[in-house]
């Protein structure tokens, strides 16, 4: 699995495109994260649209890519 984050300041929202082993599509959700950063995305991804993607799943992905995600709810 791999992810990549795009932003867009003039909507406020991040988008999160997950790519994972078993297809070439991704699977998209949204949320407003706030400040786009490795140490200011965090708090309301628990208001995101995930398809069929524990959270649980997306934070570890998060942390192993250098976010800090101490302050994210599952």
């Amino acid at each position: 699995m791999d992810i990549r984050i795009r932003h867009y300041d003039a909507l406020g929202m991040t988008y999160i495109d997950i790519y994972t082993d078993r297809s070439i599509e991704c699977i998209s959700f949204w949320g407003k994260l706030g400040f786009f950063g490795k140490t200011a995305v965090k708090r309301e991804i628990k208001n995101c649209i995930v398809n069929n993607l524990p959270l649980s799943n997306i934070i570890d992905m998060l942390k192993a890519k250098g976010f800090d995600t101490a302050s994210f709810y599952v």
